[in-house]
This record gives C-alpha cells, structure tokens and sequence, in this order.
C-alpha cells in the first residue's frame, strides 16, 4: 500500500500497466493475483484516487511454474546429452538449438550455429538433405538412418540418426539425435574381410587338397573292385560299395567347399555365381527360381563386395524356401545411374515387417554385410502374398583401386584400413 501511495502521489506517470502479487497465507493457501490501476485525477490535475481490478491468476501461474520446469528438465537432458543433437526447420534446415556435443562435432559455436542453416555449413549436402526430408516427412519419424554428413574438424563421417517432426511457435522442426558410426563399418568391413580370406582358405583346401586326395582313393578303390571283380571274389562288392561312399564324400566336400568360397563368382563374376545359386535351389529344394540378368556389362571390381552381394542373394533366397515356404522365387540383377540392385521376390506366406520382434539372424546378417561393403537392404513383404529383399550398392563404390583381401596379407589389409 505505502508502494503504491508513494508512486501515485510521486510518480503517476510510471505506475506499471500492472503487477503480480501474492496474497497473504490464509488456510495454508496463497492466492497469486494481477492487479490492474486505473488513477482518476482531480480538477486540479493531482490524483485523486485509484481504483483496482484484480484477477485471480493461480491456476495459470501454477501451471507456468509446471511448464518452466518441465522446459528446464528438456534443456538440461537436451544439453547434457553425449550424443549430438539438434534442433533445425524443417523448410529451410535454419538451426534453432544445438546442444554442445554438435558444437564439438561439426566445429562451430553454438552462437555461430543459430540462425544458419545445415546447407551454410555443408552439414548435409543438398541431396542428401532432400532425401533426408522427404522420409521423415512421409513416415513422421526416422529411426538408424545412416547419412554421410561433414565435420569441419573430422571431414565426412557417417551418423545413424533419429529424427521426429515436432511444431515450434506454429513452424514445422525437426528435432535430430545422432551416433558416429564410421568406426563401426570399418571394423564390420574388416571383420568380413578376414572371415571372408579365412572362409576362402578353407574352401580352397577342401577343394584342391582334400577334395584331390579323396578323388584319388576313390580312384584307387574303383580299381581295386574292377579287379576284384575279374578275379570273381566275394570282397568286389564291398570295394564297390567304399568307391561309391568315396565318390558321394567327395561330392559332399565340393558342396562344402563351394559354400565357403564360391569358385565360380571368382573367375567368372557375380552373375555366374547367382546363376549356380539358381541352379542349386532347383535341385535341392524343387523350387521354381528364375534369374533375369540385366548386368551384363556390369562389373564388380572388387571381390569382397562381390561375394558379400552373393551371400546376402543366397541368404534372401534360403529365407524364401525355409520360412517363406515358397514354390516360385525370382532374381533380378538391374541397375540405373546411381546405384545397382539385386531383388529376390517369393510368393511364400509372408510377415509383418512393422509388427515383428525382431528380424532374425539371417535378416540381421544381410544388413550387416550391405552396410560392411557400403550399401543397404530394403524389406518389403505382404501376409499370404509374399516377400522383396532389395539390396542396393551404390555405383560410386564400385571402384577398381580398392583392395582386394583375396589377394592381400593380413598385415597389409590391417595396415590399410589404419
């Protein structure tokens, strides 16, 4: 009140519009109230008095004081979070918030980041940023979505983001988290490149040593019973039937062998290699398969992307016949511009791609070896209708200087990927 007094008598001109005020405690409650002045003056221009209208605004302050605080806990969660994140429009990609382990990364402040955009900074490049748009707007949210983005101080790295559309004083955002996963392929790609040299060391020696010395006992035995044979004995029947069990485990050791290093996809390339898939899954499982090659002046230059491509096609195709139950598969070997395809389609049973826990091994295992070598597998499967394994490799990485581990040590593929 004496506040009041003294700015009416003192100061008329600049008592405030308004003031917030808690009321005394009564029945352990406070009230929180806005009174508004209004001063009437006398003839003589001096003030005469005042009047007030107050609002009763405890809900509102309560609920503000909630809201401060709920703001407070996302800043502070939001800052202190060890993995990048962001804040950016979703028209123009201009930076709203930025929490300080994306300062670190891309190697501006915070105070530099505001009000500039991802393309400014060549965060993503233009492409990348459109592509990255239009998924996220068309599905509402991103989950490990890999992009090549650029660090000022550690140049083009690859990130597995999260992204999900939020909505800031009426203006579409996006707000971004995101892990450095360029380490992680690079150990992938050199743990398949030394289970892939190993895997082709064993599969060589099955086939050119064990392989050799079972064709030559089996030689030996079959020669052994031809003798028997002319000699009348009764033993020629037993040589004959240990020539036939040495002639099916020499087939056992060749489909071993096969398996571990596909022969074929070495000397003559990847379609011939799916062309023998084909021709296996016809015989093994009397299954309908058809491969329609459109890559024939297509080719992969280095091996260990070849025979991961081989694995990942043998790997959709046991899925088809195993768990799919189906009695038709197609292969198709395409490719455009950009990138090349290889598509496995069955007419099995189907599943729910959004509603399964989990994708299994083998599905787990295709990812793991498209991602090593730098491209990517898509799933498209319908209930009673049948599944697309889609795997793409971009054409940019079919390149003929990259190392090739067949024909590499193991200090020089590590020294290489150091």
């Amino acid at each position: 009140v004496e506040k009041w007094l003294f700015w009416m008598n003192c100061y008329p001109g600049d008592i405030p519009r308004s003031v917030e005020f808690n009321s005394s405690k009564r029945n352990e409650i406070v009230f929180h109230a806005i009174a508004t002045p209004r001063i009437f003056f006398g003839f003589d221009k001096n003030v005469a008095g005042c009047m007030f209208i107050f609002s009763d605004i405890t809900e509102l302050k309560e609920t503000e004081q909630k809201l401060r605080i709920s703001d407070e806990r996302y800043r502070k969660t939001f800052s202190a979070s060890p993995a990048p994140s962001s804040i950016t429009t979703l028209k123009e990609g201009r930076y709203i918030e930025v929490n300080e382990s994306y300062e670190k990364l891309v190697g501006y402040s915070r105070e530099e980041l505001i009000g500039t955009t991802t393309l400014m900074i060549k965060f993503l490049d233009e492409a990348e940023r459109r592509k990255f748009v239009r998924d996220l707007y068309l599905k509402g949210k991103l989950r490990d979505y890999e992009a090549q983005i650029y660090s000022k101080i550690n140049g083009v790295r690859t990130f597995s983001l999260s992204a999900e559309l939020i909505e800031l004083q009426g203006e579409k955002c996006i707000i971004w988290v995101g892990y450095d996963v360029t380490e992680n392929i690079r150990l992938e790609k050199e743990i398949l490149s030394i289970t892939g040299r190993e895997r082709y060391k064993i599969g060589e020696a099955l086939h050119d040593d064990l392989g050799q010395l079972v064709v030559g006992v089996e030689a030996m035995s079959s020669l052994l019973h031809k003798r028997l044979v002319n000699k009348d004995m009764h033993e020629a029947q037993l040589a004959g039937e240990i020539s036939s069990y040495l002639k099916e485990a020499h087939e056992q050791i060749r489909g071993m062998a096969r398996g571990l290093c596909p022969l074929r996809l070495e000397e003559h390339g990847l379609s011939s290699g799916i062309m023998d898939l084909v021709s296996e899954t016809k015989k093994i499982f009397n299954v309908e398969c058809k491969f329609f090659n459109f890559n024939e002046h297509i080719t992969i230059y280095n091996s260990q992307v070849a025979i991961n491509m081989f694995y990942i096609t043998r790997e959709a195709v046991m899925n088809a016949v195993k768990h799919g139950k189906s009695d038709s598969i197609t292969i198709a070997y395409y490719s455009n511009e950009g990138n090349i395809y290889i598509s496995v389609k069955d007419n099995g049973k189907g599943f729910d791609v959004a509603g399964t826990p989990g994708t299994g091994m083998g599905l787990n295992l295709m990812k793991y070896r498209a991602r090593a070598i730098g491209g990517s597998v898509s799933i498209k499967s319908t209930l009673r209708k049948g599944s697309t394994v889609i795997l793409k490799f971009p054409m940019n990485k079919n390149e003929k200087n990259e190392w090739d581990w067949k024909l590499k040590t193991y200090e020089e593929i590590t020294n290489i990927n150091s």
